[in-house]
């Protein structure tokens, strides 16, 4: 095989981290493959899988990363490579098809194809292969909302990680790790692997990496009520370091809504006001939903009841491409909030009853208190007391959330009314 020592050198600079040298040693490497793809080197395929793994873990390139690995994407040609080119190949279209900002992803491949890579690299006693399949799968689950499962992967991948020398591997595992304590409401475990995140990032100068923990960090501020000026703070890194990657990151459209979430604490109502022109301008239809959300919460608070209906109609018509059960969730609490503001109490009920189901299917600690204190909030407005302290008395059950400010002004309010 062409170019081995080139190939063991690249995967020795990407364990370390140094994916840009990997990047400018490989790039005049690449090849045009034959008609028939399968027939070509099997260093060409490793050299495209590597090159693969650059192009979208660091710079987020979708497209260059499909142009690399497309020949190969049918199962009929993969079958003809070498065991240990196979897993590689499948490896990174399983990630491909995993990672977020794939529009043309398709999850049920993404796992197909990460078995695909277990399997070879099993064969072939490749413990990191086996580890970054684990993490892709990660990366799936979570894609999915499939929170629990994604954690189980994740500790999978550290364990096999402790016999390896890759810190590119460590700040994946701490990246997913960091996002799913966040989206579960694991607010103590979300800081401390953030900040582990963000020693590795920097290390690392991996401008992908450090804009996720710019986003996390903002989001894991809003959580706990922390400062207005932090969270915006914490928004505007993340915005210059993800904006100009090559596929704009699904969490570019969380930190949007955290930004509009804090100037709204503030009360600057002029300045949402311009953003969300911006952001809505060029393809209305198109808004992430994080944004939609938050510009239907503004709607709600405004008692603009119409804009309000058409953002959540909007938003729970159109699946999120990303987390769409999470996301639908939380449109399904607003929408009751918005019934409830109608004096629609009945239908209020209604949605805040399925959000409450789902939010418990899933594991979202934080969305099942959400929907508790919203009953109890409709209960209240039925006139039914008991039923409301029933409800409070079921969220007691997350005490710990009320030791977080945003938390603990929805519990006394409460108890105030």
């Amino acid at each position: 095989m062409r170019h081995s020592q080139t190939i063991a050198l690249a995967r020795s600079l990407l364990a370390e981290g140094r994916s840009g040298e990997v990047a400018r040693m490989l790039e005049p490497l690449i090849e045009p493959l034959p008609p028939d793809p399968a027939s070509a080197d099997a260093s060409q395929h490793l050299l495209r899988a590597l090159l693969a793994r650059v192009r979208l873990l660091r710079q987020d390139d979708v497209s260059g990363t499909h142009r690399l690995l497309q020949p190969l994407d049918a199962p009929a040609l993969r079958e003809r490579l070498a065991p240990a080119v196979r897993a590689e190949v499948a490896l990174w279209l399983g990630w491909l098809h995993a990672w977020p900002e794939n529009r043309e992803a398709d999850r049920a491949r993404a796992f197909n194809l990460l078995a695909e890579a277990e399997r070879f690299f099993q064969q072939e006693l490749n413990t990191a292969g086996r580890c970054w399949v684990r993490i892709g799968r990660a990366l799936a689950y979570l894609s999915i909302d499939e929170y629990e499962l994604a954690l189980q992967a994740l500790d999978e991948a550290a364990s096999l990680k402790e016999r390896l020398p890759d810190v590119q591997a460590d700040g994946w595992i701490q990246d997913l790790r960091v996002w799913a304590a966040l989206l579960t409401g694991r607010y103590r475990r979300a800081e401390h692997d953030l900040d582990r995140l963000q020693t590795l990032a920097e290390r690392l100068s991996d401008t992908l990496l450090q804009g996720h923990a710019a986003v996390y960090r903002a989001l894991l501020e809003q959580a706990r009520g922390g400062a207005a000026t932090a969270i915006l703070e914490a928004a505007d890194t993340a915005e210059a370091l993800l904006s100009g990657l090559m596929s704009p990151p699904h969490l570019l459209a969380w930190v949007r809504a955290a930004r509009l979430a804090a100037l709204r604490r503030q009360g600057t109502w002029g300045e949402i006001d311009r953003l969300l022109q911006r952001w809505q301008s060029s393809a209305p239809r198109e808004t992430p939903h994080p944004v939609l959300l938050e510009a239907a919460e503004l709607a709600l608070l405004r008692e603009d009841f119409d804009t309000c209906a058409q953002l959540l109609e909007q938003a729970l018509t159109s699946p999120a491409p990303v987390q769409p059960r999470l996301l639908a969730t939380r449109a399904a609490l607003l929408q009751a909030r918005h019934f409830l503001a109608r004096n629609l109490p009945v239908r209020a009920r209604e949605w805040a009853e399925r959000a409450y189901r789902t939010a418990q299917e899933l594991g979202l600690e934080p969305l099942v208190l959400e929907a508790l204190l919203v009953l109890a909030r409709i209960a209240l407005a039925e006139g039914t007391l008991s039923q409301a302290q029933t409800y409070l008395q079921q969220a007691e059950t997350f005490g710990n959330y009320f030791s977080l400010l945003p938390w603990a002004a929805r519990r006394f309010w409460l108890l105030g009314e």
